[in-house]
């Protein structure tokens, strides 16, 4: 079953209080060791079971649990830990672990002997869901009590990592306005400049928007200095695109590069150990005749098609889209009443109307955070249009931050990879293979699949049809 194997042993993470509780529950002979952050202890001998760094965990993937048994507050920094500094996702909290065990009516060795990845990526997924609940029940409380335009900023890590991105965002405005561009601040950046005067104290990005014109001179502008990137990566591949970036920008000679990941265009930035990332969309005018309910019909059918083409690279896609542009059937070449998100963005879907002209230009200029940046000539207006009430809390407030997630690890070139992610090119490959043999890599691209029974459902249709597969996560 390829890296799909059963699991037998546990390893510890933690040596305290919790990491001895953990073993008297486990038992010895099921555990295989422990690990621990203190290097007094690497090659040690603790209750007979020896204590190895975590370094040397991802060589036991394929035969252990790793069971994280640490005080409650520690448990996500571990977990995080583990995945960005040696790339390993499945770890379990041993308190949650513990309770599942006990509640199913198993016993450790029961579960132990049937456990396999997939049943640990669901253990993953009850106990985020449960956490997720708790942290919900916390946030309504706290929205029930408090004032969305009174609250403080970030403290601590967030609020330097919000500095850092504040700074490369100056200076890719002022780099662009020296070059003769035009460049506006957009989506939760302009909130936070309109309703916090800087940063929504939880965000982790900073975002800008460009009419068509611009971006596209932008584009072939940084091309001409050698400073713009084209990836043939599976369109939306976030690591790889990501390795590639680093690459390109220790070679390219400058400190921040440009790149598309066939949606919009990303600016990296220097920095250890990883990159700033900046977000450019472009917006267009539309034909007067499409209503803006058109206008969304017509974005879904051709993200459809798109998703039927077999080369999904962000440059076919970035190339695909801009022959429907083009076309001068839904794109207007002539400045119209109706502009919006650019049909390659996937944004027009989460906006409620198209954006008035006269919301937007002339654009103005905007005070975030002590620096002054260029926004739309009616920023309360245009963030009306496009969220509505913009000065109370959101209606998903506390849901997970999109930028939770992402990830930089450097993956693995295969020589003939297939990707999905969904249940039905899965069932194709299936078919293919049954068809016409072939020497395939099958890769699940789990971060595109954020309903988490539908990731459920293609492992297990390839587990039953004995198919072998790696889980980019």
């Amino acid at each position: 079953m390829g890296i799909i194997k059963r699991m037998r042993k546990v390893i510890i993470f933690g040596t305290g209080l919790y990491g001895k509780q953990a073993l008297q529950f486990f038992t010895r002979e099921n555990v295989m060791f422990w690990t621990d952050n203190n290097e007094n202890l690497h090659g040690k001998l603790i209750e007979g079971i020896e204590v190895i760094p975590p370094s040397e965990l991802k060589k036991y993937l394929n035969e252990c649990v790793i069971v994280i048994a640490a005080k409650p507050e520690f448990f996500n920094q571990i977990k995080y830990q583990l995945n960005k500094e040696y790339g390993i996702e499945m770890a379990l909290n041993y308190t949650f672990l513990k309770s599942y065990i006990n509640d199913s009516g198993i016993s450790v060795g029961e579960f132990l002997s049937g456990c396999m990845e997939k049943d640990i990526y669901r253990l993953m997924f009850y106990y985020a869901e449960e956490q997720e609940k708790h942290a919900q029940e916390r946030v309504e409380f706290f929205v029930s009590v408090s004032d969305i335009r009174r609250l403080n900023p970030a403290r601590g890590g967030a609020r330097r990592f919000q500095l850092e991105l504040l700074m490369s965002a100056y200076r890719l405005s002022e780099d662009l306005k020296m070059s003769g561009f035009e460049i506006m601040i957009d989506g939760g950046t302009l909130i936070g400049a309109v309703r916090h005067g800087g940063f929504i104290p939880w965000d982790d990005d900073i975002d800008f928007m460009m009419l068509r014109k611009e971006y596209e001179r932008m584009m072939g502008f940084y091309k001409n200095k050698g400073l713009f990137y084209s990836s043939d990566a599976p369109c939306y591949d976030e690591n790889t695109l990501y390795s590639e970036m680093s690459d390109f920008l220790n070679e390219c000679g400058n400190d921040y590069a440009f790149c598309s990941n066939g949606k919009f265009v990303k600016v990296f930035f220097k920095r250890t150990p990883e990159p700033i990332v900046l977000d450019i969309f472009p917006i267009d005018y539309y034909n007067d005749d499409i209503s803006f309910e058109q206008l969304q019909n017509i974005d879904m059918q051709l993200k459809k098609e798109f998703d039927g083409n077999t080369d999904k690279s962000a440059v076919k896609r970035d190339k695909w889209y801009k022959a429907i542009r083009s076309s001068g059937k839904i794109v207007s070449k002539m400045e119209s009443s109706h502009l919006c998100y650019g049909l390659e963005t996937d944004f027009i879907k989460m906006c409620n109307s198209y954006f008035s002209l006269n919301y937007v230009l002339p654009l103005k200029k905007i005070n975030f955070e002590n620096k002054v940046f260029l926004g739309p000539g009616n920023p309360d207006k245009m963030l009306e249009m496009e969220y509505g009430d913009y000065m109370q809390w959101p209606n998903d407030a506390g849901s997970t931050a999109h930028g939770a997630n992402r990830r930089f690890s450097r993956y693995k070139n295969y020589s003939n990879p297939r990707y999905i992610h969904t249940k039905s090119e899965a069932e194709d490959f299936c078919k293919e293979i049954n068809e016409k043999a072939g020497d395939y890599q099958l890769i699940v691209e789990k971060y595109k699949i954020f309903n988490w029974k539908e990731y459920f459902d293609i492992v297990d249709y390839l587990d039953e049809h004995d198919i072998s597969y790696i889980v980019y996560a």
